[in-house]
């Protein structure tokens, strides 16, 4: 029997064997029985994916991804229902009727060829500013549309931009032209992000960029695009959709949000406590170069917002004098924000780290050259990732295409995250030379900045919904696109808490979320980040969400608790302020605030700064 003949198991339990045998010889043919079986599984085990509703706004034949996203959803955790608009989608009567059918993910996919065949295939008979006006105008019905789709749905959008073309009309001189066919492509997907970066919840995917990354010709199909109007080859196909689920998953923010990693012969090659600072190599050439651009991938994730650590077997003297005076050292000490570098067990190193940056265990990847450490830390700690590190080029690639790393936006909180994390670890010094929690409290001298929720703000407080767990008082999860909504809604509020202290900022650290009905006003969200739980700033949010309620109209303020598995700590905050309750419906209980009575009060431990009445 031929391998492509063989089926999966139809008694296997679970998804990791199909996928097994996909991957064994990953052929269309083998996706499309992949995806049966897989949808089989779902069917018979009631949340095994959760449930995704993906349409495709087109101007081209894309049906045949089907099999490839559905395969690539289900790698990600999610069950595919896929549906798409007509050819002509801007004047399909019937988009909004597919908008009505509440997908959860938009995407925008409209090939040049068709959209302006003559930018595409006769380039050389237009004039130049012809040509300018055909790109302008392509970008701004791509533009148009989505902001159609914005103002019809709540989805997240995901855009296409335009694929340059492989073949040239002017041949190699097109590209010494800087208003040549290459070039103006490449223009237009530069103004076609900065257009789209203006739609709340819409991103940008590079198709021009994976299909480069495959080789443009390798992604063409001429003879499916000639017969049937579908240009993509498979392989392209494939890798679309790889991206568009990664994509998806990059919605959400990093899962991956802290890189431990060994030193001796991962970071750097050598022993530092045999071959001495200067016996280590990583230069940036010869055989210290895979050390060097592994610091060099490290450093720039932590630039996007993921914290590194360190936990190594040496003396820690010895670590810290490379990470501070080796010449081609390309980390430094405050690129860590926890270390342990020391002889003990690693497995219990790396949980200390996690306590101490109050992260969960599946939000680390752990690096280490040990191949005898890396299965230590997989069978004690199975929720880590584990990348054994040879240095090999493949390993560098590994680390680049990790897509829990993945964001599509990075905030300013992001950039900061080790300073905030180093910042607490002197307050947690200050905490413990205080004689008293309050004492402790006023020493920090704090200053609580709250204020109305701006479009600008809304990629942090998104973040924020998706990410907070520990003390989140209903563990609702919002996009971008959902709280634009919000945030229009006259009967709703968004607001959100900044935080500051001598020691430096927290950055934006809350987020509540108000909805009125009738003579009731709801907290929908109250949130606050782990990293400043214990220092009562919740009660600056409920303060300010009560005398928004107040000025809605509204006589009773109702603060809601829905329990998970993670928020148990806030269970009773609503009746430690002097909320009454609860009375429970289902899951959820909700607590009642008379607001004739005034508004809950805050610490007087905290300066508050109130934005809206600033102006700002």
């Amino acid at each position: 029997m031929s391998a492509e003949s063989t089926k999966p198991d139809p008694h296997a339990e679970d998804a990791s064997e199909i996928l097994a045998w996909l991957d064994e010889k990953p052929t269309l043919s083998r996706h499309v029985e992949a995806g049966r079986k897989l949808r089989e599984l779902h069917e018979l085990n009631a949340g095994l994916f959760t449930d995704l509703r993906l349409l495709f706004v087109r101007n081209f034949t894309i049906e045949p991804i089907e099999p490839f996203i559905k395969v690539a959803a289900y790698r990600a955790g999610f069950d595919a229902d896929v549906s798409y608009s007509s050819y002509e989608p801007a004047a399909d009567e019937q988009l909004e009727g597919l908008l009505a059918t509440e997908p959860n993910v938009v995407f925008v996919g409209l090939r040049l060829e068709e959209l302006a065949p003559a930018l595409a295939k006769d380039f050389l008979g237009l004039a130049r500013s012809a040509a300018q006006d055909l790109a302008d105008a392509s970008v701004d019905h791509v533009v148009a549309l989505t902001r159609r789709i914005r103002d019809g749905s709540a989805a997240s959008i995901l855009v296409h931009n335009f694929v340059t073309p492989f073949s040239l009309a002017a041949g190699l001189a097109d590209s010494q032209d800087p208003g040549g066919q290459l070039n103006l492509v490449r223009r237009m997907n530069v103004d076609l992000v900065a257009a789209i970066s203006e739609v709340a919840g819409a991103h940008i995917i590079d198709v021009d960029h994976v299909f480069a990354g495959l080789g443009l010709r390798n992604s063409y199909d001429d003879r499916g695009d000639r017969s049937s109007g579908a240009p993509l080859s498979p392989i392209a196909l494939r890798a679309l959709a790889d991206t568009q689920v990664r994509h998806i998953q990059a919605l959400k923010g990093a899962k991956v949000k802290c890189v431990i990693v060994d030193c001796d012969n991962t970071l750097w090659g050598g022993i530092v406590g045999e071959d001495g600072a200067a016996g280590l190599i990583m230069d940036a050439k010869g055989p210290g170069r895979r050390y060097h651009d592994l610091q060099q991938t490290l450093r720039d994730l932590r630039r996007r917002g993921i914290v590194l650590a360190i936990s190594s077997k040496n003396e820690e003297k010895d670590v810290i004098d490379v990470l501070r005076h080796h010449p081609d050292c390309v980390l430094r000490e405050d690129d860590f924000a926890a270390m342990r570098i020391n002889w003990a067990d690693k497995a219990q190193n790396i949980e200390s780290i996690a306590n101490e940056l109050n992260l969960g265990l599946e939000h680390i990847l752990f690096i280490d050259d040990n191949p005898v450490e890396c299965e230590w830390i997989k069978g004690r700690l199975p929720r880590i990732q584990v990348l054994q590190w040879s240095g090999s080029s493949g390993d560098q690639i590994a680390i680049g295409d990790i897509a829990g790393f993945d964001s599509l936006v990075v905030t300013d909180e992001d950039r900061s995250r080790t300073e905030l994390y180093r910042a607490d670890a002197r307050r947690t010094a200050a905490r413990q030379e205080a004689t008293s929690i309050e004492d402790y409290l006023r020493s920090l001298q704090m200053v609580a900045v709250i204020g109305s929720a701006r479009p600008e703000l809304l990629p942090r407080l998104a973040q924020l919904t998706q990410r907070t767990n520990q003390f989140n008082l209903t563990t609702r999860r919002y996009d971008v696109s959902q709280l634009h909504e919000i945030a229009e809604d006259a009967n709703a509020r968004l607001v959100w808490l900044e935080l500051r202290d001598r020691f430096g900022a927290n950055g934006i650290v809350g987020c509540g979320i108000l909805r009125r009905q009738g003579d009731t006003a709801v907290i929908d969200t109250l949130l606050l980040s782990c990293r400043v739980i214990g220092r009562g700033a919740e009660t600056i949010l409920i303060n300010r969400l009560a005398t928004n309620a107040r000025e809605m109209g509204a006589t009773t303020l109702v603060g809601e608790y829905i329990p998970s598995d993670r928020n148990a700590q806030v269970e009773g905050l609503y009746g430690r302020l002097g909320f009454i309750g609860p009375e429970s419906h289902g899951k959820t209980q909700r607590w009642s605030w008379a607001l004739a009575a005034g508004v809950p009060e805050s610490p007087d431990w905290f300066k508050i700064v109130d934005q809206d009445s600033e102006g700002a």
